[in-house]
């Protein structure tokens, strides 16, 4: 996000917005992560 999480809209649909929208390696969204009640995800 280019150090701008402030202007990011957490509460929408990855599948449907770029790059994520179009990305084979990004398999993790917001909501997936609260329904797995993950607290953090390391890369």
């Amino acid at each position: 996000m280019h150090n701008k999480l402030h202007s990011f809209n957490f509460t929408a649909e990855l599948k449907k917005l770029r790059p994520w929208s179009r990305s084979s390696w990004s398999h993790t969204d917001l909501p997936r992560l609260r329904e797995g009640m993950v607290g953090a995800q390391v890369r």
